[in-house]
């Protein structure tokens, strides 16, 4: 019999006091007397189909399911068992009054797979049962009382509840249907299928088994028994159950498998030859089950980076993770060249997925290694990606430094698309760092977009045109910003590349929520989230959504949703998208009646923006905080008795040095060296100075503050800024 894995039930036996009986006795008694057990033992176990494998001195073991399968095997140990207990009792008379002993039995039964097969060669060799399973149930023997029997509960596999087949057996049963149903030639054909998949191309099934005959004839014996059904459409057969496939696949040893594994990979190959990529998954599972670690590398490689190009990104990193494990386990499988290619697409495929805590450690590992090869351009790629994640990271001089390194190993290398991608890390850098004129971040934008269009590839284009638009934005020229993300939006349009449509709709969404265009952000950023195929659109959709609609009046709504948005980016170290959200979630709390707890996460995080020179955020958060002092200070609604009970504190504290505060802040943030004069948040900083002054009954300075604000929110299309404007001008006249 040729070894495989089978589902065996295996019974031992064991005489409590057998040693003592044969010191006392001597060892012509205890042969005696086990000659007396044995028989009674044997019959009962022969009765219920069962195998004496082997006489252990004071006992037996004893196999169900091997050789010969049964749909019942657990039961018939359980029944062969029982049936060996109560003889035993029968016989006890006699047996004390032949042997001076009244002999008792420990029983230990436990069910699982096992391999089965002929150890020794020739026509007298027996079936030999090995593994875990025949240890287990030796172990359950030792813990059983005298006169008892031990055994394992058996229990339903939960796939077959999920394919609704309750009363079904487990998949150690399949395995003993399978040998019992079919004859020893249609098992293996049936195990080879199972090594291609649940879905099988006959011919190929043909190739891998070296039928030289008819296999249509056993596949129809399989069709039969409702093991397999064929597709009319193309003529391959398909498991009628997962669950049928995982059990004859599990029923394979090592070898065996490993062996089959490698005859279909081959095959595959030579029919694939012009078209592996299209193959590429399919290759990288057969070969990483076998010895070919090189082929395995080479197709693990191939299908992270088929994955990353269609945005099938948890495929991806699932590959390449893949890959560089084999890489761990094996140094030699890949050239230097092979494996550079996939460190630098896996930071890649991490950033796509906005995970940049991962990125961050997944560098501290392999960089050193890409940076040990040379100037590669995967150096270049694999640093600017690396240099995106510290910017995700809100790391922005870090990634700044970096993306200037892989800029001179670019130009070294004279790469253009090395370049392109290292100076879009620079532009991004600097648009958040905020320490150039503009006429300087406009030259930069516009070299990345030329080196972005003469290479003509799409995600260095889409990141040119997002960090030309963000950089307009965060000085405040809506406009200009506007009409770049619908650059953006109708080049991803003509290019059919929804990647470009998320983008610029969060951009999009960002911009009006900047200026108070509620309605127009919730639009943009449900467009962001239909149109999105990463990660990275879907959360920053997800933030722009859920502020959109706390300003909207879905106040607890929308914070539920915006806190579960700030946590997945917390998690995966995604700063920028948690600072942005964080402002949305302070005043989320204070239009909710938790006004301390508002005010009190907006004045920390300045705090630590001001400690951290990160003057962007700091800005934005310090005219927004001086807008809430200015609304509780001008406000005439009376809020609810809780709310300020709940608030007295702070409630006090603004209202006697709400002012000074609120002069502070504002003085801060228009100071910022980013924000152009022309500005819809130079504007808005005018129109709270303006606020102000009139609150301190500076009509004059406050008119003029007001008239100023009033053109540049009107260019930038600020509606709610202008209403704002003309409402306080005309309470003054």
């Amino acid at each position: 019999m040729d070894a495989e894995r089978r589902q065996v039930t295996v019974l031992f036996t064991d005489m409590v006091g057998f040693t003592s009986f044969s010191e006392r006795s001597g060892e012509e008694a205890a042969y005696t007397l086990m000659r007396s057990l044995s028989k009674l033992m044997d019959d009962a176990v022969r009765e219920q189909g069962g195998v004496v494998q082997g006489f252990t001195g004071d006992g037996i073991m004893a196999v169900f399911g091997a050789p010969t399968a049964f749909e019942d095997a657990p039961l018939r140990a359980c029944r062969a068992a029982l049936l060996i207990l109560h003889r035993l009792k029968a016989a006890g008379s006699d047996l004390e009054a032949q042997h001076g002993v009244r002999p008792q039995l420990r029983i230990g039964i436990n069910t699982g797979p096992a391999v089965v097969g002929s150890v020794q060669s020739g026509t007298d060799a027996g079936v030999t049962v090995l593994g875990d399973t025949v240890n287990v149930a030796a172990r359950f023997q030792a813990l059983a009382e005298a006169g008892s029997v031990c055994m394992t509960e058996s229990k339903l596999d939960d796939g077959l509840k999920v394919l609704g087949l309750e009363s079904a057996q487990n998949l150690g049963l399949l395995l003993n249907l399978l040998g019992l149903r079919l004859a020893s030639a249609d098992r293996a054909l049936l195990q080879a299928a199972a090594v291609i998949g649940r879905r099988f191309d006959p011919d190929l099934l043909a190739v891998a088994t070296s039928a030289s005959g008819d296999i249509d004839r056993s596949l129809a014996a399989m069709q039969a028994l409702d093991l397999v059904h064929r597709e009319s459409k193309t003529g391959d057969y398909i498991f009628k159950h997962a669950l049928v496939r995982d059990a004859v696949y599990s029923s394979l040893l090592s070898t065996a498998r490993s062996m089959l594994h490698l005859k279909i990979a081959d095959e595959i190959e030579r029919r694939s030859a012009n078209r592996l990529p299209e193959v590429a998954e399919t290759l990288a599972y057969h070969y990483a089950s076998t010895a070919r670690t090189d082929k395995a590398f080479l197709y693990l490689a191939m299908a992270a980076k088929k994955c990353l190009d269609i945005h099938s990104l948890d495929e991806a990193d699932a590959y390449a993770r893949q890959a560089l494990d084999l890489l761990e386990s094996n140094p030699i499988c890949a050239n230097d060249l092979a494996v550079a290619d996939v460190m630098a697409n896996h930071i890649h495929i991490l950033y796509e997925k906005s995970a940049f805590l991962e990125i961050k450690r997944v560098a501290q590992r392999y960089m050193p290694q890409l940076e040990a090869m040379g100037d590669t351009a995967q150096l270049v790629f694999a640093m600017y990606f690396h240099a995106l994640g510290l910017a995700g990271c809100n790391e922005f001089s870090a990634c700044e430094a970096l993306s200037r390194r892989a800029l001179e190993v670019a130009e070294r290398l004279g790469d253009l698309k090395a370049k392109t991608y290292a100076m879009n890390g620079i532009l991004h850098a600097s648009v958040f760092l905020a320490q150039h004129s503009l006429e300087k971040m406009e030259r930069m934008g516009a070299e990345c977009l030329a080196l972005s269009r003469r290479l003509g590839d799409n995600s260095a284009l889409n990141y040119a045109y997002w960090n030309v638009a963000l950089n307009y934005a965060f000085r405040g020229l809506m406009r200009e910003a506007r009409e770049w993300a619908l650059k953006l939006l109708d080049a991803g349009r003509e290019r059919d590349d929804r990647r470009a449509l998320g983008i610029a709709h969060s951009i999009l969404a960002m911009i009006e929520l900047f200026i108070g265009n509620y309605h127009e952000a919730a639009r943009h950023s449900e467009e962001c989230l239909r149109t999105a195929v990463t990660p990275f659109e879907r959360r920053m959709g997800a933030i722009t959504k859920a502020s959109s609609e706390i300003h909207l009046g879905d106040v607890q709504g929308g914070f539920v949703r915006l806190l579960e948005a700030i946590s997945i980016a917390s998690d995966t170290g995604w700063g920028q998208m948690v600072a942005f959200g964080t402002l949305s979630a302070g005043i989320a709390h204070v239009l909710a009646g938790r006004i301390d707890r508002g005010i009190r996460l907006l004045e920390n995080a300045i705090s630590a923006y001001d400690a951290r020179g990160e003057i962007l955020y700091a800005t934005i958060y310090k005219f927004s905080l001086a807008e809430i002092y200015l609304e509780m200070l001008t406000s005439r609604a009376r809020p609810p008795i809780s709310a300020i009970v709940r608030n007295l504190g702070m409630i006090f504290r603004v209202k006697f040095s709400g002012l000074r505060r609120t002069e502070a802040l504002l003085e801060q943030a228009s100071r910022a060296p980013h924000l152009h004069e022309c500005g819809s948040t130079r504007a808005r900083i005018n129109m709270d100075f303006g606020l102000l002054r009139k609150l301190q009954k500076k009509p004059d300075l406050a008119r003029q503050f007001l008239e100023k604000a009033r053109a540049p929110a009107e260019v930038h299309g600020a509606t709610l800024l202008v209403t704002k404007i003309d409402a306080a001008l005309a309470e003054m006249h």
